[in-house]
């Protein structure tokens, strides 16, 4: 249903029709789950970790709207493009690259249309983006999550 994350940490709130699971994305361990309930406010978008002491509110992404970051703080970017409907595209552009630079008349100019393909498919999406970070990029469906993570640059 939803994703977000902690504030300045790369920690995943996950939630769904079967609970709330929190992630670690720097190691990808899942550090709590609860089938029971899932602490989630889908009226103000927000989440709630069940397994903290100190209940603070998580953005949340989703079914029911909000976003995560598109654009990391050191220009990395993320963007979903749909060119052939219902498959889209997700893909990751470096810093100062973009696919809409891979037409001829950018590339003569020296601009670099360079670009990662991360995953494509015709599947629903639900949350696409980093986190507060910049170090970890999620992509969630009605199904599944799919995790890439960086490790801070020298």
């Amino acid at each position: 249903m939803a994703v977000g994350f902690e504030e300045d940490t790369d920690i995943a709130l996950i939630v769904s029709s079967a609970g709330q699971g929190v992630v670690d994305c720097n190691t990808g361990e899942l550090i709590f789950r609860n089938r029971d309930d899932d602490g989630y406010d889908e009226r103000r978008l927000l989440g709630c970790r069940l397994d903290a002491s100190k209940r603070a509110h998580v953005p949340m992404a989703g079914i029911h709207g909000g976003a995560l970051k598109c654009v990391t703080d050191d220009g990395w970017h993320a963007q979903a493009i749909t060119l052939k409907w219902p498959e889209t595209c997700y893909l990751l552009e470096k810093p100062g690259a973009s696919i809409f630079f891979s037409q001829l008349k950018f590339r003569e100019a020296g601009r670099d249309g360079s670009f990662t393909l991360l995953s494509k498919d015709a599947e629903t999406n639900v949350a696409f983006g980093f986190s507060w970070t910049g170090k970890t990029l999620v992509r969630a469906t009605s199904s599944d999550i799919q995790i890439w993570h960086r490790h801070a640059m020298p």
